[in-house]
């Protein structure tokens, strides 16, 4: 699909050669996937699906914590609002089943 839509260039896919793409390709590939994955496998067996699934909020907050560190990414209010959102939807989501709880018994 990717040749029909974009072409075919051989200067691009000369590209893929070069050593700083093999490099980020590994590095995506060992760290980003297998790695990543595994270590979400494991948490889905000790925490459990709900629980192991909330790393979708948190993640995005440390891409850009990293990003600002080591890339020197702008960081500004949206994204400190970002970041307060994300952490606010995981503070819901954790504790939304206690909340309930408290609810019920209370009631």
């Amino acid at each position: 699909m990717s040749l029909l839509v974009e072409g075919y260039d051989p200067a691009a896919l000369a590209n893929l050669a070069d050593g700083r793409v093999v490099l980020s390709l590994g590095i995506l590939v060992l760290g980003g996937s297998l790695a990543g994955f595994t270590i979400y496998l494991w948490l889905v067996r000790d925490w459990g699906a709900f629980r192991a699934g909330l790393y979708a909020f948190i993640s995005p907050v440390v891409a850009v914590a990293v990003g600002v560190a080591l890339a020197d990414e702008p960081f500004g209010w949206p994204e400190a609002l970002g970041m307060v959102v994300m952490f606010s939807a995981t503070a819901l989501a954790l504790t939304e089943g206690r909340m309930r709880k408290a609810a019920d018994a209370a009631g």
